[in-house]
């Protein structure tokens, strides 16, 4: 099983960064729209094979294992002959080369300034360049965004993974419709966040404590949230360390999401549920006085 979830993961992780690199590179001045919709697609998907495991495989392990296995590949091959190489509109090559144009006599004028000792040799990149990742590594800039991303998705993940014994301890029949509204707003944040982004630098998102009865709007209030930090990370990254190097970038970004969820999951939902389980006398918890600690 290990070795089942090493190989899949490292897939989905391969097949995102391709999509993601090329996406940006294809569409470097609207990177917030592609951002949220790769990435509103990425949350659907997960409301879309429970409906296909719920309705279509009729709640069978082993089948939808299979579809899994034979279904996705076979999908991937096919849509591979689709590709095509990208050419940008006539607009933005006419944007292009007047930028190079004005760039060419810009350049003669700083030689000439810099002959002159007007004009100094530029020595550390700033932002919006194209940085190395090593260079890349040693900015402010790129910690605070891993521990954004760290501290959001992580927590996010968290709630995901724990999701279902959250709905039994609080009374919720179907876990199942939980897990597809958290998906579907999921899918409308990172969608969302993704063309908001073109727009605004940032947004700021309040908590807030909501009742058993309202535990519906309150997963869906966190999957939008959970779903926008996902898709303003990719823009912010690329608008802040350039496109060059960002496959290897945006990679060690996302590496807060799972480290994030090992962290809160693990060490600390994990001890705290089995902690007020033991003193329920049973495996699982029951009643909402568990979340309130």
């Amino acid at each position: 099983i290990c070795l089942a979830l090493c190989v899949s993961t490292n897939n989905s992780a391969w097949f995102g960064t391709a999509v993601f690199v090329t996406n940006m590179r294809n569409f470097p001045l609207s990177r917030g729209t592609i951002s949220g919709i790769l990435n509103g697609y990425g949350g659907i998907s997960a409301e879309v094979y429970t409906l296909i495991y719920s309705l279509v495989l009729k709640g069978s392990a082993s089948k939808l294992l299979l579809f899994l296995t034979i279904g996705l590949p076979a999908v991937c091959l096919v849509m591979m002959f689709f590709i095509r190489p990208f050419t940008p509109p006539s607009e933005e090559k006419t944007l292009q080369c007047i930028f190079h144009e004005s760039g060419d006599v810009s350049d003669v004028e700083m030689l000439i300034a810099g002959g002159q000792g007007a004009v100094r040799e530029k020595r550390r990149h700033k932002r919006g360049d194209d940085f190395k990742f090593r260079e890349a590594f040693i900015k402010a800039d790129f910690w605070l965004c891993w521990f954004a991303y760290f501290l959001g998705a992580g927590s996010g993940v968290t709630v995901l993974n724990n999701l279902a014994q959250i709905g039994v301890a609080l009374g919720v029949e179907d876990t199942t419709m939980l897990l597809s509204v958290f998906s579907f707003c999921n899918f409308i944040g990172r969608l969302d966040a993704g063309v908001v982004s073109e727009y605004f630098v940032s947004i700021l998102f309040y908590a807030y404590a909501l009742d058993g009865s309202l535990y519906a709007a309150a997963t869906a209030l966190l999957s939008i949230c959970y779903g926008v930090q996902c898709s303003i990370m990719a823009p912010t990254v690329s608008e802040i360390f350039g496109l060059k190097h960002f496959g290897v970038i945006s990679s060690f970004m996302m590496l807060g999401n799972p480290i994030g969820a090992l962290i809160f999951s693990v060490f600390l939902a994990a001890n705290v549920y089995d902690t007020e389980a033991a003193k329920q006398g049973n495996s699982t918890c029951y009643g909402a006085d568990f979340f309130r600690r």
